[in-house]
């Protein structure tokens, strides 16, 4: 598990894209609309760096 960086965003947002259960609350859009709150995504990976999950966190 990781935290997203810069260097993930497109991946995230590929991963998101091609995901049959992600929706729009999952976006890093999603979390810039949440102005007051801080956002963080946590990623699984497999063994070739492949995103296998994630989860957008807002507090």
């Amino acid at each position: 598990m990781k935290f997203l960086e810069d260097s993930d965003k497109e991946k995230y947002k590929a991963f998101l894209e091609e995901h049959e259960r992600c929706n729009f609350q999952q976006s890093l859009e999603w979390g810039n609309v949440k102005t007051a709150w801080k956002k963080e995504v946590v990623l699984s990976l497999d063994k070739d760096e492949n995103i296998v999950r994630e989860s957008l966190y807002l507090d």
